[in-house]
């Protein structure tokens, strides 16, 4: 009996089943096997040259699978003359891993966007309206703001407060949501806050219409990477600025994106050379975040399950910013503690948690036996966890941002390194912008676990950081002043476009807007 060759849908099946269960090799080898004989489809060719592991057991697995990636999209660029658009509509988030590896990734996903660019031409696309409208006598500038997680998303909180502070005598706001955007009742309080809120179709052509058709002058993503539906639409020309932020802090490597909004607090020194886009640096943290609501009765540490006696060390950030250098730091603090205990919240994957345990023993053998994990919950019942650790650790090489904030209104210290990226220098700027004059901020990463225990262990410090924290983080919430520096930006950057240009490298607004 001879068996027919396997169909290429069902090894692209296969694969993403492998890929599910945590078996990446396996998923890998499947995926060169079709390659080797010719049978990948133009989505499995897609999905494999892009597979990344969400928890790598190693440094030495982020360099197999970075080269892997790069192997895939010169591929790629080889194996099609183009790629249909319905292969885009239907791809997972391409590169949404690579920035958890502590590596510079411009060139990898500038080489992702060559690819589109020359393989998919619908994705090109010019507006054909004016250069502003001002040009035709209107008063305002009109914005778009367009992103698939304006609703209780991370997205949504980060970007709630200059959606309701930007100036509405100067700026007219457009809310833009992608097909898939979930609805829910904080959607609808973001959408009461715009002037017109826009709802795109299905199909990349006729979402690019629909926005061209808006007319704006700004069309501002708050962030590109985790949805492709936003990263799609980032290689037409829809408006004549087009900027972006931090939401993912990672660059586009797309030439019709304009700007990075970040901030000088935040950006260590060369950090122009890692954007695609010109970077744009604010003199504050690119967030006007809203005072969170604080329950008013915080439970106690039985109430989830945790143990009453011992320091708790939490970190509830998502597994994947977890990088293995910072084992080393984890499994430093419960060795010099032998009471405490490491806090996460668990994913809704639980082959992540299986994934960290086996990189945890045979590299830490027994930090695995001192790690907690509780089941996700509610923003509430979280941020009263946060309010039952000793103290919050910042993980090293990808930081937080909105669990940052929380923990400020709740008076937990957060425990941090700035490294070399943005993306792990959230928490250092934050303190930097309250004016803080004893953070727990590590000078060098060695000396990150003994800050941590310095702080869980002593509470009259801890107690003294608090008292000056309650002092000063009004500076972090309902921040105006960034809201006026973001509108500076944006005038200034619409006056360079019907110059014909951009605002130069390293410009900055005037402090105070």
């Amino acid at each position: 009996m001879t068996l027919a060759p396997p169909r290429p849908d069902a090894e692209f099946l296969q694969c993403t089943l492998l890929e599910s269960q945590g078996r990446m090799e396996e998923a890998w080898a499947l995926y060169r096997h079709a390659r080797t004989h010719g049978t990948l489809s133009p989505e499995f060719a897609l999905y494999g040259a892009t597979m990344l592991p969400a928890i790598p057991a190693s440094l030495e697995e982020i360099a197999t699978w970075r080269n892997r990636f790069q192997e895939g999209i010169a591929d790629l660029q080889t194996r099609f003359h183009r790629l249909d658009p319905a292969t885009l509509a239907t791809a997972r988030s391409l590169y949404y891993y690579l920035a958890y590896h502590n590596l510079d990734d411009r060139s990898l996903i500038e080489s992702l966007g060559q690819l589109f660019r020359a393989k998919v031409p619908e994705l090109t696309m010019r507006t054909t309206h004016p250069p502003t409208r001002l040009r035709a006598g209107q008063r305002r500038l009109r914005i778009g703001f367009l992103s698939q997680f304006f609703y209780h998303h991370t997205i949504g909180r980060l970007n709630e407060g200059l959606i309701q502070l930007l100036d509405r005598t100067r700026f007219e706001l457009v809310l833009i949501h992608t097909p898939h955007s979930k609805k829910d009742a904080f959607r609808d309080h973001l959408d009461a806050l715009a002037d017109r809120v826009i709802l795109l179709p299905e199909g990349i052509t006729e979402q690019q219409r629909v926005v061209a058709a808006a007319e704006l002058d700004i069309l501002y993503y708050p962030d590109i990477g985790m949805s492709m539906a936003s990263y799609w639409l980032t290689f037409a020309r829809l408006a004549p600025v087009q900027a972006m932020s931090w939401g993912h802090p990672e660059t586009t490597g797309v030439d019709t994106m304009d700007y990075f909004v970040s901030s000088a607090l935040i950006e260590p020194e060369g950090a122009d050379e890692r954007y695609r886009e010109r970077l744009i640096r604010l003199h504050r943290l690119p967030c006007c975040y809203l005072w969170p609501v604080v329950p008013g009765a915080i439970p106690d540490r039985s109430a989830y399950g945790l143990p009453t006696s011992g320091h708790l060390y939490g970190c509830p950030q998502s597994l994947y910013k977890l990088h293995p250098e910072f084992d080393a730091v984890l499994a430093e603090i419960v060795r010099e503690d032998p009471t405490g205990h490491i806090v996460l919240v668990a994913a809704d994957n639980p082959i992540w948690q299986d994934a960290l345990r086996a990189r945890w023993n045979a590299r830490h053998p027994g930090l695995a036996q001192r790690v907690l994990f509780l089941p996700r919950m509610t923003r509430t019942r979280f941020i009263g966890l946060m309010a039952n650790m000793d103290v919050l650790l910042d993980p090293i090489h990808f930081g937080s941002g909105n669990t940052f904030y929380e923990a400020m209104a709740i008076g937990t210290p957060v425990i941090t390194w700035p490294g070399e990226f943005m993306r792990c220098r959230i928490v250092a700027g934050g303190y930097r912008q309250m004016g803080m004059t004893d953070p727990p901020v590590a000078n060098r990463v060695a000396e990150y676990a003994a800050l941590a225990l310095s702080f869980a262990q002593d509470k009259p410090r801890r107690r003294a950081f608090q008292r000056e924290l309650a002092e000063k983080r009004a500076a972090l919430f309902v921040d105006a002043g960034m809201v006026r520096e973001f509108e500076t930006f944006l005038t200034s950057a619409v006056a360079a476009a019907m110059r014909g240009g951009k605002l130069p490298g390293g410009w900055q607004p005037p402090r105070g807007g």
